[in-house]
Protein backbone atom coordinates (compact mmCIF):
# COMPACT_ATOMS: atom_id res chain seq x y z
CA UNK A 1 0.00 0.00 0.00
CA UNK A 2 1.22 3.34 -0.86
CA UNK A 3 -0.21 6.42 1.45
CA UNK A 4 -1.04 9.02 -1.45
CA UNK A 5 -4.30 8.08 -2.07
CA UNK A 6 -5.34 8.33 2.26
CA UNK A 7 -5.68 11.41 3.90
CA UNK A 8 -3.53 12.18 7.27
CA UNK A 9 -5.00 11.66 10.39
CA UNK A 10 -5.20 14.97 12.08
CA UNK A 11 -1.80 16.64 11.64
CA UNK A 12 0.58 13.49 12.00
CA UNK A 13 2.83 13.30 8.99
CA UNK A 14 2.74 9.38 8.98
CA UNK A 15 -0.68 8.01 10.04
CA UNK A 16 -3.05 7.85 7.67
CA UNK A 17 -6.99 7.13 7.57
CA UNK A 18 -7.66 4.22 5.23
CA UNK A 19 -11.38 3.92 4.07
CA UNK A 20 -12.69 0.66 4.82
CA UNK A 21 -16.69 0.74 3.70
CA UNK A 22 -17.01 -2.02 1.87
CA UNK A 23 -15.17 -3.94 4.57
CA UNK A 24 -16.77 -2.63 7.48
CA UNK A 25 -18.84 -5.03 9.58
CA UNK A 26 -22.42 -3.78 10.97
CA UNK A 27 -23.46 -6.72 13.37
CA UNK A 28 -21.93 -7.78 16.67
CA UNK A 29 -19.45 -10.31 16.68
CA UNK A 30 -17.71 -12.41 19.84
CA UNK A 31 -14.73 -11.01 20.76
CA UNK A 32 -12.13 -13.54 19.76
CA UNK A 33 -9.58 -12.67 22.56
CA UNK A 34 -7.53 -9.56 23.19
CA UNK A 35 -3.46 -9.34 22.44
CA UNK A 36 -0.92 -6.97 23.47
CA UNK A 37 1.52 -5.95 21.25
CA UNK A 38 4.76 -5.03 22.35
CA UNK A 39 8.33 -4.37 20.29
CA UNK A 40 11.55 -6.22 21.28
CA UNK A 41 15.20 -6.49 19.83
CA UNK A 42 15.56 -9.57 17.88
CA UNK A 43 14.57 -10.79 14.61
CA UNK A 44 11.15 -13.91 16.25
CA UNK A 45 7.91 -13.13 16.68
CA UNK A 46 6.58 -14.60 19.87
CA UNK A 47 3.03 -15.23 21.22
CA UNK A 48 2.60 -16.29 24.83
CA UNK A 49 -1.11 -16.96 26.48
CA UNK A 50 -1.40 -14.76 29.36
CA UNK A 51 -2.71 -17.00 32.54
CA UNK A 52 -4.33 -15.66 36.04
CA UNK A 53 -3.52 -12.62 37.79
CA UNK A 54 -1.38 -11.29 34.55
CA UNK A 55 -4.42 -10.80 32.31
CA UNK A 56 -5.90 -8.19 35.04
CA UNK A 57 -3.04 -6.64 34.85
CA UNK A 58 -2.91 -6.34 31.10
CA UNK A 59 -6.81 -5.09 31.07
CA UNK A 60 -5.84 -2.38 34.00
CA UNK A 61 -2.84 -1.17 32.06
CA UNK A 62 -4.28 -1.08 28.79
CA UNK A 63 -7.71 0.63 30.38
CA UNK A 64 -8.33 4.07 28.97
CA UNK A 65 -7.44 6.40 31.63
CA UNK A 66 -6.95 4.09 34.17
CA UNK A 67 -5.57 7.24 36.85
CA UNK A 68 -9.29 7.71 37.04
CA UNK A 69 -10.74 4.73 39.08
CA UNK A 70 -9.06 5.33 42.22
CA UNK A 71 -10.25 8.99 42.42
CA UNK A 72 -13.37 8.02 41.54
CA UNK A 73 -13.68 4.76 43.90
CA UNK A 74 -14.19 2.63 40.44
CA UNK A 75 -11.44 -0.07 41.82
CA UNK A 76 -13.72 -2.53 42.91
CA UNK A 77 -16.30 -2.35 40.35
CA UNK A 78 -13.20 -2.37 37.61
CA UNK A 79 -12.06 -5.56 39.19
CA UNK A 80 -15.05 -7.06 39.42
CA UNK A 81 -15.85 -6.40 35.89
CA UNK A 82 -12.71 -7.60 34.49
CA UNK A 83 -12.20 -10.46 36.05
CA UNK A 84 -16.36 -11.36 34.77
CA UNK A 85 -14.88 -10.19 31.23
CA UNK A 86 -12.21 -12.67 31.58
CA UNK A 87 -13.88 -16.00 31.91
CA UNK A 88 -14.60 -16.08 28.35
CA UNK A 89 -11.87 -14.19 27.14
CA UNK A 90 -7.94 -15.24 26.60
CA UNK A 91 -5.60 -12.66 26.09
CA UNK A 92 -1.80 -13.14 24.39
CA UNK A 93 1.02 -10.82 24.31
CA UNK A 94 2.64 -10.73 21.18
CA UNK A 95 6.20 -9.46 21.14
CA UNK A 96 7.23 -8.58 17.36
CA UNK A 97 11.21 -7.48 16.22
CA UNK A 98 11.89 -3.46 16.17
CA UNK A 99 13.60 -4.06 13.16
CA UNK A 100 11.48 -5.28 10.45
CA UNK A 101 8.02 -5.02 8.83
CA UNK A 102 5.94 -7.68 10.59
CA UNK A 103 1.80 -7.02 9.80
CA UNK A 104 1.37 -9.76 7.59
CA UNK A 105 2.88 -12.47 9.85
CA UNK A 106 0.75 -10.94 12.99
CA UNK A 107 -2.46 -10.90 10.88
CA UNK A 108 -1.18 -14.73 10.30
CA UNK A 109 -0.31 -15.59 13.79
CA UNK A 110 -3.45 -14.03 15.15
CA UNK A 111 -6.00 -15.52 12.81
CA UNK A 112 -4.37 -19.30 13.57
CA UNK A 113 -4.34 -18.65 17.08
CA UNK A 114 -7.76 -17.66 17.05
CA UNK A 115 -9.05 -20.85 14.95
CA UNK A 116 -7.31 -23.28 17.13
CA UNK A 117 -9.75 -21.39 19.96
CA UNK A 118 -12.52 -22.17 18.04
CA UNK A 119 -11.74 -25.59 17.45
CA UNK A 120 -11.25 -26.35 21.03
Amino acid sequence: MTNRSFKPIAYREEKFSVPIEQQFETSCLPLAGIFELTKKDGEKIEIKEKRKLERLQILYKHTFRNSFLQPLGLLEWHLITTSKFLESTSIYKIERPKSRFTVNELVELILTKQKGEEDK
